[in-house]
């Protein structure tokens, strides 16, 4: 979950089962190269139970140097391609 001073620079909403998600990419400003995205539903992050019992929240985080990387190399966005892998995540998890 971003801290009260974070910068929340792109969200994604969507809905899966009838329920209101929002994939956030923020930093914070002890780290601004370091780009964290969290999934959250009613402002709570989002909490997985696996096959096992095993409960997890569902984090990303890239470095500015990978996001450099992938933009000049591969020609996209590092942040973006999480955001989308976040979402995914938890069509197939949930």
């Amino acid at each position: 979950m971003p801290s009260a001073n974070a910068t929340i620079f792109k969200t994604i909403n969507f809905s899966h089962k009838n329920l209101d998600y929002i994939v956030s990419a923020f930093t914070e400003p002890t780290n601004p190269d370091h780009v964290k995205i969290d999934v959250t539903h009613n402002g709570q992050p989002v909490v997985i139970t696996y096959p096992d019992g095993f409960r997890a929240t569902l984090g990303y985080h890239v470095d500015l140097e990978t996001r450099i990387d992938m933009a000049v190399v591969m020609g996209i966005s590092a942040v973006d391609q999480l955001m989308k892998s976040a979402e995914a995540d938890i069509r197939q998890l949930v």
